[in-house]
Formats: C-alpha cells, structure tokens, sequence
C-alpha cells in the first residue's frame, strides 16, 4: 500500500467511474482523457525526474508558457519570409523545446553553481521568465496562421492524437531510463543521499543540472503542444500548472 496506494486508488476511481455511465469505458472516451491529460502528464514528468535528484521546480508553468510564445513567434515571423516558409511551423517547435530545456538548464546552474534554494531560484526565475514572456508579447496573444502548425498536436496516428503518443512515450522512456542505466542510478543517489554520492564519484551537480534540464525539455516540450494545439500563445498561459503537476 506504501508503494502502490496512488495505483490502487486511481484504479479505485476508474471502476467507480466506469460502473457510473456506459460512455466512461469506451475507447473514445479513454483516448479523448489521454488527450486532454498530455499538458499535465508530460509536467507531472518533469516534476517526478527533478524531485528524485533533490530538487523542485516552480517555474514550470513560466518556462510552458515562454516557449509556447517562442515557437508561435517563430513559425510566425519566418512564416512571412517567403524562402523559408514551409518550414517556419517545424523550425517554431524546435525553438520552442530548446527555449525549454535552456532554461530548466539556468534553472540547474542557478541551484547547483550559485548555491541558491532550490525553492527561492525556480520561484525568482519563473517571475522573471514569465515577465519576458509578457514583455515579448505586449500582453497580447501570438496567433499562427499556419495549419502545418497545429499537426504536431492534432496531428493522429490512426484513432489515436500525436499528444497521447508523445507523453506516454516519454514518459515510458524516462522510467527505462531512470530505472536501468547508469544515469538514472545516478539521479536517485543524488537525491537519495548527495554527500555520499559525491564521495563515490558522482558529480552530483551536473547530475542535478540534467534533471532541471530534462524538466525543462518536457515542459517546452508541452508548451509548444499547447501552442500548436490552438495555434496561439499567451504569456499568462501555465499559471499554476506546477502545482498540479507537482500533486500529480
């Protein structure tokens, strides 16, 4: 029950539910709740690898927001410049995950170089994160015009949306490699016990610094699906989406 009591109660709500209405159980309807969880799943994600290290991020909602701006912003402008323009929606994405992982990387040097609380470096920097964001976007929404935009989020696989495939598989990816590499070993050793971590070796910052910076490409990674989702971004979009995530 220690280890398993989230499973058993989440399995606890899924007969209640399913026992409810005959529409819960049916494959739409499952595929339609992964859908609409795939924003929360992929931040519950990086909320998970950062706190196994020994660490908290209550930037993610800021950072999910910038880099929603970021690509809607480039997949617009370079949208307009005629050489480039087919490729304006793909180069937005990837503008908007590495906007992401850069700055869940500041996040990492500001915790493990400066030696600033964990708590107080994410606070300040998603503050100051999601003031650039609003300065960036005067406050007003990023509109892409492109529908090759929105085919990363509504884009499908047979009945099944790009979003579902994404988060799952990232999340799948991350428990193989949290759980059986060298890597992951070395993340739980960091936050299980820093100090003997580092007299085995184990370069416990730079350690620390990968987890911020793997939190910050899954939550690029969703800001960008919200983004391309719409085909729009705000700079006010997120706010106390790292809660949730983090409860989740």
């Amino acid at each position: 029950l220690l280890d398993y009591g989230i499973v058993f109660a989440v399995a606890l709500v899924f007969i209640v539910l399913a026992l409810q209405t005959e529409s819960f159980l049916t494959m739409r309807n499952q595929l339609n709740i992964l859908d609409q969880a795939h924003q929360i799943g992929l931040l519950a994600i990086a909320a998970t690898v950062v706190i196994i290290a020994g660490g908290f991020d209550l930037s993610m909602g800021a950072i999910f927001a910038m880099s929603g701006v970021i690509a809607a912003l480039v997949a617009r402008d370079l949208g307009q410049v005629e050489s480039i323009a087919s490729a304006a929606p793909y180069l937005g994405w990837l503008a908007g995950i590495i906007a992401g992982t850069l700055f869940g990387l500041l996040n990492g040097v500001l915790v493990t170089t400066f030696k600033i609380n964990t708590f107080v470096a994410t606070l300040a920097s998603g503050i100051v994160i999601r003031g650039l964001a609003l300065v960036i976007t005067q406050a007003e929404q990023i509109r892409v015009a492109d529908r090759n935009f929105q085919l990363l989020a509504r884009g499908t696989l047979g009945p099944i949306r790009n979003t579902v495939f994404i988060w799952l598989g990232f999340g799948l990816v991350l428990t193989l490699v949290l759980l059986y590499t060298k890597f992951g070993r070395y993340v739980f050793a960091a936050g299980d016990n820093p100090e003997a971590a580092r007299l085995s070796g184990i370069n416990v910052n730079r350690i620390r610094t990968m987890t911020f910076g793997i939190s910050g490409f899954a939550v690029g990674l969703a800001g960008v699906l919200s983004a391309s989702k719409f085909l729009k971004a705000q700079n006010d979009a997120g706010q106390g989406l790292e809660l949730i995530a983090i409860a989740a």
